[in-house]
């Protein structure tokens, strides 16, 4: 099981180069490698990762999502997290969410969408989901939207798995938030 998941993660390194011709030869080897791990899940897994060669985005986080609501105790599972992590990340990071093929739109909420649905497959305390739970509340600051943000930054400091650190940074953000709330609102 270890190997199948290296060679996958070998897979995705093509995929992120944008080498889809490549990665489909070598999700093909997978299958005849893995007989047993083939099926409607891995399927599912590989029609994400080809998305994502071809930069679509937010049909690649869909296939995963997908996966996660059909199959939530495949071995897929980490990987799918991880790669719905890394498309939320790249459209609060100023990706571009591209609508009726021509219109490039900012990706803030589709990202802050794929973060949430994420973080409801990893477990709300988990790192990764806190991790994207601070993204979205930076985002939310970034953008202005304090009053997001301070009930974004109230949810991480309100779980209970945080350490000391993220604790004390959620509550540095809700203060944060609520005095540009208070700024605005003196204006």
């Amino acid at each position: 099981q270890k190997q199948f998941i290296d060679d996958l993660t070998e897979i995705q390194n093509i995929v992120n180069e944008g080498k889809k011709n490549k990665a489909q030869k070598q999700f093909a080897a997978i299958k005849r490698k893995y007989p047993e791990y083939t099926g409607k899940e891995l399927n599912l897994f590989i029609k994400a990762e080809l998305l994502l060669s071809k930069m679509k985005l937010s049909e690649s986080a869909r296939n995963y999502d997908k996966l996660l609501k059909k199959y939530p105790e495949s071995i897929l599972r980490k990987l799918s997290i991880k790669r719905l992590y890394e498309i939320g990340s790249a459209f609060l990071n100023g990706k571009k969410n591209v609508v009726l093929g021509i219109l490039p739109l900012k990706g803030d909420s589709e990202g802050i969408a794929i973060l949430e649905k994420m973080t409801d497959h990893a477990g709300f305390d988990s790192p990764i989901a806190i991790d994207a739970s601070i993204k979205i509340a930076k985002n939310y600051e970034k953008r202005k939207k304090f009053n997001e943000a301070y009930l974004k930054w109230y949810e991480i400091y309100s779980l209970g798995k945080t350490d000391a650190i993220t604790k004390r940074d959620a509550l540095y953000g809700m203060a944060q938030a609520k005095q540009a709330i208070y700024n605005d609102n003196t204006e």
